[in-house]
């Protein structure tokens, strides 16, 4: 059965370009994008979204292989923590 038909994203899923290109319209200063590597790779990523009062996750990636070890999904989500009560 299709995850469509589920009620769920299919696996892997692409963000468009128009996404990207519409993050422009949000002003300065209100995405946040944290990137975990491992070496030369792009181990782990986290996409936050902010107004100066309030965070919102919005993706989080992985490439398991790499990010297991280096424990990022646990290292980012304690980083937007961080960040959340710095204000």
């Amino acid at each position: 059965e299709r995850a469509e038909a589920k009620g769920m994203l299919p696996m892997p899923f692409e963000i468009s370009e128009a996404f990207f290109n519409g993050l422009d319209t949000l002003g300065a200063g209100k995405l946040h994008l944290t990137l975990v590597r491992v070496g030369d790779e792009i181990a782990s990523f986290i996409f936050t979204l902010h107004d100066g009062t309030s965070r919102e996750v919005k993706y989080y990636g992985a490439d398991y292989v790499h990010s297991l070890p280096v424990q990022a999904y646990f290292n980012l989500a304690c980083h937007e923590i961080e960040l959340a009560i710095a204000g």
